[in-house]
C-alpha cells in the first residue's frame, strides 16, 4: 500500500459540508461556487462533491493546509455567506438546511493509504511512499498512526445507554412531529477524545470491463453487505455517525438505487455505484472499527479474497480499481460543528448531548 506523509507539526483541517433536500438553491449555488474559488485559488488542496445515498443531499469534502483555510474563512465573501445565516430575521437562513463540521488534525493522528501511487484525501498534503512491512494485517492502522495513546475511555455500558437515550428520543420525536427541523444556528464544539474520523473510498472509474465483469460476479454482493453493515451499525457497533456518499460525475456500470436491496435473510446491502463511492464515518475510537470488520463474516471473506485476486500473481493483479482509506484521530478541541436549519439527527446533531458531544 502507498501511505500519507504529512509535514510533521503541521496540522490539516478536513471540513465536511452539507447541504440538505430543503436548502434553498440561492445557498446552494453559492456554497458550491465558494470551494470552487477556494480550489481555483489554490488554497483547499482537494475537493470533492459527493450525493448522499437515501436523503438527496450534497457533501463537499474539502482538505486544507489549517493556516490556508483559516484564509479562506476570514475572507469577505466567505465570511459574508457564514455570517448571514446566523440572521434570525431571515426565513430562508432559519430552515437553510446547512452543516459545517472542521476537524483540525495533527499528522500524528491521521493516517492515509491507497493501493494506487495516485493521492487521495488527505494525501494531497504531502506525499505518498509505498511501504508494504505496513500493509495487509490486522491492526496495521493503528501501526501507521504516530500517537498511540488512541483508545477511548467511553465504556460499553456508556455506549448502551447512550444508544438507548437517542431510541428513545428519536421515538418520541417522530410520534410528536415527524423528522423535525431545528430552526437556526446549532453547534458542537465538544467531542470525546480519541473519536475516530474515517473516510473509506472505492473507485472503478479505471478498472477494465473485464475486471468490472469480475468483480460484478465476485465482489459486489460481499462489498454491499459490509458496506450496509458499517453504514448500520450504528452506536451498539461502535459507529457514531455514517454517511454514504458517491461521486455523480463519475461513470457508474450499475444503476442508482435509493433503497437498500435485499441479500438473503436478514441482510442488509448498499447500492454502491461502481463508480466512485466515498463513506464517511466517526467510530467511538479506532479499535471499535478493526473489531467491526472482524465480527463481518461478509468482510473476513472479502478481506482475503481481494488479496488473492489483486495481489501478486492474482487474476487481478495490477487492475484498475483504487480503494483509499484514512482515519484521523480526534481530540476535544479539534472539531466544530456548525448547523443552520438542519434536520435533528444531522451529521453528529445525531448524538448531541451523549458520550461528551456537546
Amino acid at each position: 500500500m502507498f501511505l500519507a506523509s504529512l509535514p510533521p507539526n503541521t496540522p490539516i483541517t478536513i471540513t465536511i459540508t452539507g447541504t440538505s433536500p430543503h436548502t434553498p438553491p440561492s445557498l446552494t449555488t453559492t456554497l458550491t461556487s465558494l470551494f470552487a474559488s477556494a480550489l481555483s485559488d489554490s488554497l483547499c488542496a482537494h475537493t470533492e462533491t459527493l450525493h448522499q445515498h437515501h436523503t438527496n443531499s450534497t457533501i463537499h469534502l474539502t482538505y486544507w493546509s489549517t493556516e490556508n483555510y483559516k484564509t479562506w474563512l476570514a475572507s469577505p465573501t466567505v465570511s459574508a455567506f457564514f455570517s448571514s445565516l446566523n440572521n434570525n430575521d431571515s426565513a430562508e437562513a432559519a430552515a437553510a438546511g446547512i452543516y459545517h463540521e472542521t476537524l483540525t488534525i495533527q499528522p500524528s493522528r491521521i493516517q492515509g493509504a491507497t493501493n494506487h501511487p495516485v493521492p487521495s484525501g488527505c494525501m494531497h498534503l504531502g506525499t505518498i511512499d509505498l511501504k508494504p512491512e505496513l500493509s495487509g494485517y490486522w491492526g496495521c492502522y493503528p501501526d501507521r498512526i504516530g500517537e498511540k495513546s488512541i483508545r477511548s475511555k467511553i465504556t460499553k455500558e456508556d455506549i448502551s445507554a447512550a444508544a438507548v437515550s437517542i431510541a428513545e428520543s428519536k421515538a418520541d420525536n417522530q410520534e410528536k412531529e415527524g423528522e423535525k427541523i431545528l430552526p437556526g444556528k446549532q453547534t458542537i464544539t465538544h467531542i470525546p477524545d480519541n473519536i475516530c474520523f474515517v473516510v473509506e473510498g472505492q473507485d472503478h472509474s479505471a478498472a477494465s470491463a473485464e475486471e468490472r465483469t469480475y468483480w460484478a460476479e465476485h465482489f459486489d454482493s460481499l462489498s454491499q453487505e459490509w458496506v450496509g453493515q458499517v453504514l448500520g451499525a450504528g452506536l451498539p457497533g461502535g459507529v457514531v455517525s455514517s454517511r454514504g456518499c458517491y461521486n455523480p460525475s463519475v461513470e457508474s456500470t450499475l444503476p442508482d438505487s435509493d433503497s437498500d436491496s435485499t441479500a438473503g435473510e436478514g441482510k442488509r446491502r448498499y447500492p454502491l455505484t461502481l463508480g466512485r463511492d466515498v463513506q464517511l464515518l466517526y467510530f467511538v475510537d479506532l479499535q471499535y472499527m478493526e473489531t467491526l470488520g472482524r465480527k463481518s463474516a461478509e468482510h473476513v471473506k472479502l478481506r482475503k479474497a481481494f488479496m488473492e485476486a489483486y495481489g501478486p500473481g492474482g487474476v487481478l493483479f495490477g487492475g484498475g480499481l483504487k480503494l483509499w482509506v484514512e482515519t484521523a484521530v480526534l481530540r476535544d478541541g479539534d472539531f466544530l460543528g456548525e448547523y443552520w436549519g438542519c434536520v435533528q439527527g444531522t451529521g453528529l446533531l445525531g448524538v448531541k448531548g451523549v458520550l461528551g458531544v456537546e
